[in-house]
């Protein structure tokens, strides 16, 4: 007669050898499927495995032992599990850890459209600023040409054509031998915040040579600084024509070296017009103190081009006056289109920051002399004689 407890003995050990084999079929299925999942691939390319990814903690190495390891599954509320294969052998199931997957995959989405908006952004925005050249004729001074390279973003011209908004303005001013239109790197940055960008061409080949007389005011440049500042309101006049939707009140003035100086010399004169200041190495005009407005500019290292005493006040004056000094490492030629692409890259993402403080200045008292309406000289200042 068959013994009772022998036959429940075989029935124990043929259900342990059950278990085992299917936690065995399991483990091998999982780590297959990681295999799998570990081949390349990125948000655009799905996974080569169609559920999933499983989570390997969950599992213990069953293979040749017959040891017993505990297997920890994990439920999610909500998430339909396969209740027999979880409840009574703990084995993984597809939709076992799928939320904790799901986020995972989600991040990596995000982070890859974000990063596509990004290059999306920088690769059209050439084609979104529209650049033209016009010519006007000046009749005060014997039809002289002036011509103007305008950056506008095509976005913000409709706008502005339909009387949505007004522009603000941003004015260039080339250095000496450099064409107005080789500032592109800096008018595109102004247009790409909204700005109207002109840059005006200063200099004519008939025009007479530019000389450095030491011991004179400026070393003699005046006279090209006062043609600068006529060429800048005769072109500020007939762009009102052009577009009559732009706050021509308010210029950001921006120049390089004898432009910066013309630059300096045009918010002398005119500081209720003034919103900014920028320049790139202005050599001979002081900087105003009395923190009307906010200047940014930035300086060389070219043992060529120094720049005159007295131009860049003391720093506890600079703080106070709202005057920003960043000493680069450039050469001064280096500071327009013709520059390598770190130095523009550069300059760049520092007039970029600086744009986005609009935050008004406070005035502070100084003892500078009044402000001129006529052009003269503007500071007292003449280089030292040796």
């Amino acid at each position: 007669m068959p013994c009772p407890l022998c036959a429940q003995l075989r029935n124990v050990v043929t259900a342990r050898k059950e278990v085992e084999r299917d936690r065995r079929r399991a483990a091998n299925r999982a780590l297959t499927s990681a295999r799998w999942n570990e081949l390349p691939r990125g948000p655009f390319l799905p996974s080569l495995y169609s559920g999933p990814e499983p989570n390997l903690d969950l599992y213990r190495p069953t293979v040749g032992t017959n040891r017993h390891y505990p297997l920890i599954v994990h439920r999610h509320k909500g998430a339909p599990h396969n209740g027999r294969a979880v409840k009574k052998l703990g084995i993984w199931s597809p939709r076992v850890g799928a939320p904790r997957t799901n986020m995972k995959r989600g991040i990596t989405v995000l982070v890859s459209l974000s990063a596509l908006v990004t290059v999306a952004y920088f690769t059209t925005s050439k084609w979104a600023i529209r650049h033209e050249t016009l010519t006007f004729n000046d009749p005060a001074r014997d039809n002289r040409p002036v011509a103007v390279d305008v950056a506008v973003r095509r976005d913000k011209e409709m706008q502005a054509n339909a009387g949505m908004i007004t522009l603000p303005v941003a004015i260039l001013n080339h250095g000496n031998t450099v064409k107005f239109t080789e500032y592109s790197f800096l008018g595109n940055v102004f247009a790409a915040r909204g700005y109207i960008a002109i840059s005006i061409q200063h200099d004519l080949p008939t025009d007479a040579p530019m000389v450095t007389k030491v011991g004179e005011l400026y070393v003699g440049r005046q006279p090209q600084y006062q043609r600068g500042i006529a060429n800048i309101k005769f072109a500020v006049e007939e762009m009102q024509k052009v577009q009559p939707n732009a706050d021509y009140d308010h210029l950001t003035v921006v120049g390089h070296s004898m432009g910066a100086d013309v630059s300096l010399y045009f918010a002398k004169m005119y500081p209720d017009k003034i919103k900014k200041v920028v320049t790139l190495d202005n050599l001979r005009v002081p900087f105003m103190t009395d923190g009307k407005f906010k200047i940014l500019t930035f300086r060389s290292k070219d043992p060529q081009f120094k720049t005159d005493p007295g131009v860049i006040p003391p720093e506890e004056v600079r703080e106070k006056s709202g005057i920003t000094v960043v000493q680069t490492g450039y050469q001064h030629t280096d500071m327009s289109d013709r520059g390598p692409d770190d130095v523009k890259s550069t300059i760049r993402g520092m007039l970029d920051k600086f744009l986005e403080d609009d935050s008004p200045r406070t005035p502070v008292e100084t003892k500078t002399p009044p402000a001129m309406t006529e052009p003269g000289p503007v500071a007292l200042y003449a280089p030292v004689k040796k």
